[in-house]
């Protein structure tokens, strides 16, 4: 059985930049595209949301979690919405799901809506 699994993180961003006031960076030995306000770029305002979308195989997850533990650490508040896709080639056990999934989801109050395709 394969899954797949695609993990988004958005971080609270309540307003986004006009396009000619923020500077892309993109080196070319990296994974990352960072667009940051031009102003904050330049030292001429402090940087108070920091907001990120990561797309990651499941095998890159649990290393994601620690990474994610040192922005908590830095931040007042933060804001996780998780998008899972989850594939097989044969078919899924729905009850297993059901038992390892969704049960330990709803006993500790995620608020989670399932879509099974």
């Amino acid at each position: 059985m394969f899954f797949y699994f695609t993990f988004f993180l958005f971080l609270s961003y309540p307003h986004s930049p006009t396009p000619d006031r923020v500077i892309v960076e993109k080196p070319s030995n990296s994974s990352i595209e960072k667009s940051i306000v031009t102003d904050i770029k330049q030292g001429k305002q402090p940087a108070k949301i920091y907001s990120m979308e990561i797309f990651a195989n499941k095998g890159q997850l649990f290393e994601i979690i620690g990474i994610l533990q040192n922005l908590s650490d830095e931040s007042k508040d933060m804001i996780v919405n998780l998008k899972i896709t989850a594939t097989t080639n044969t078919e899924f056990d729905l009850n297993r799901i059901r038992n390892a999934v969704e049960e330990p989801l709803d006993e500790i109050d995620i608020k989670t809506s399932i879509n099974i395709n």
